[in-house]
């Protein structure tokens, strides 16, 4: 059985981020998992983050795809 990374696959994404020019929204996606008091909480703080940027233009479509995907994984953690 795999089991998800949420914290590894978005620090993965937040590189991406970086490197397509987005420099600020990766240090807060970076700041989420190091600034967040409990698993909840980074996953909150994570998802609010993620989710103006599912829509943002100049990002390659394997970005999207894994920002995504760390979405849905997250509101179902947090279910």
């Amino acid at each position: 059985m795999d089991i998800y990374d949420h914290y590894e696959e978005a620090k993965k994404i937040a590189a991406l981020l970086a490197a397509q020019g987005m420099a600020s929204e990766s240090v807060q996606i970076l700041d989420a998992i190091k600034d967040g008091t409990s698993g909840t909480e980074i996953f909150m703080i994570l998802r609010f983050r993620l989710t103006p940027l599912l829509n943002a233009q100049g990002l390659s479509k394997d970005t999207k795809e894994r920002m995504r995907i760390l979405h849905t994984k997250l509101d179902e953690a947090l279910q």
